[in-house]
């Protein structure tokens, strides 16, 4: 797959989620161990990509913002705590909320990695490079593809340290 930089203004729902899928084949042992290829005893499991898109979001590798309570509302980071609470999503119209009475609701979604996200000093704050790098995309579809494409040349011994 070619390597596709992330949208400067980021990415809707929708987008993002296709993004960050794992599309390798999960399987699963009797033991409840998730491997990525068969043995004997596993047993394939569907698909889940909303479920590891919630996961990116829930862990920070991924930050959203958006408008809340009204469209004419400034953009704000939607911190990653929230997203547990989120019960209705709407992947195609960028949206989420909180179904309770007096819940919020977010609108207008955009996401970033955390690295490439509108605040992503205050994020990181705290944070060599190299520890931000190892904690928010070691596991990052995007890193892996840039890696395929410059293996561990110099540049990329010099950037991790």
């Amino acid at each position: 797959m070619d390597y596709e930089s992330w949208p400067e203004n980021g990415c809707t729902l929708a987008e993002a989620r296709e993004r960050v899928a794992d599309r390798l084949p999960r399987f699963e042992t009797p033991d409840g161990v998730h491997v990525h290829s068969p043995n004997q005893n596993a047993i394939r499991q569907p698909e889940n990509i909303e479920a590891d898109f919630l996961s990116h979001m829930t862990n920070r590798r991924l930050m959203a913002y958006g408008r809340s309570d009204h469209l004419e509302a400034p953009r704000r980071l939607i911190t990653s705590h929230i997203w547990s609470t989120l019960s209705k999503i709407d992947w195609e119209r960028s949206s989420a909320e909180q179904d309770q009475p007096g819940g919020v609701a977010f609108f207008e979604l955009r996401i970033f990695p955390i690295l490439l996200a509108p605040c992503r000093a205050d994020l990181i704050a705290g944070y060599s490079l190299s520890e931000a790098f190892k904690k928010f995309q070691e596991r990052n579809n995007l890193i892996s593809r840039i890696r395929a494409r410059i293996g561990s040349g110099p540049l990329l011994r010099a950037w991790r340290g």
